[in-house]
């Protein structure tokens, strides 16, 4: 039964790891040293040739009329510098919350299936961990969220309005933390109306 349960705390360890990696390992790269780019998700306020670009399509060699969904844009050096001061102050919290709160969630989570190896199932020590393992990943994925959702505001282009389903998106992540609280809840309930069952006893 530990075993499985092991394979299970495996499998979730993982694939907690790999989704914020894989989000965040692409907002800023090139095969340039010098040039950096971000990719900025935007939608066409309207369709109109004064928002649209010309691409060549392979298979008829025709240039065809194109309208962004998502582009590639580079970072200026001049725009980092004017937004270096304030800006990155008041941003300057969220990733180090949100890298502090995801470590301490791995941190708890680990604790917890080690006592549970022990035989420490139902008990406060089990519950308070998983408490804080809950509050740890909601607390990294609220700050995460809120960062991409100020990043994505730096930029504005002509023709074009910036899309925030992507962040939308990530909402539902919250749902780890919420059903790890539940667990706690219920674990508490039941070890407590044990605790009360043993008094009457």
């Amino acid at each position: 039964m530990k075993h499985k349960m092991n394979l299970l705390c495996v499998v979730i360890f993982i694939f907690t790891v790999l989704m914020p990696v894989a989000e965040f390992s692409g907002a800023f790269f090139s095969s340039n040293d010098e040039l950096k780019l971000t990719e900025v998700d935007v939608y066409p306020t309207h369709i109109g040739d004064d928002n649209s670009f010309r691409m060549k399509d392979v298979k008829t060699g025709k240039d065809v009329k194109a309208w962004a969904k998502s582009v590639m844009i580079e970072v200026e050096e001049s725009a980092v510098k004017e937004r270096s001061g304030w800006y990155h102050v008041m941003l300057l919290p969220l990733p180090i919350i949100a890298f502090v709160t995801w470590v301490m969630f791995y941190v708890f989570f680990i604790k917890f299936v080690i006592a549970i190896n022990k035989g420490e199932v139902f008990t406060w020590k089990t519950i308070s961990l998983l408490r804080k393992a809950g509050w740890a990943w909601l607390i990294s994925q609220v700050s995460g969220i809120a960062l991409l959702f100020f990043a994505k505001g730096e930029t504005t282009l002509m023709g074009y309005a910036t899309d925030y389903s992507k962040i939308i998106e990530d909402i539902p992540d919250l749902l780890t933390g919420l059903l790890l609280l539940m667990m706690a809840q219920i674990f508490s309930i039941g070890l407590r109306q044990k605790e009360e069952l043993e008094q009457v006893i």
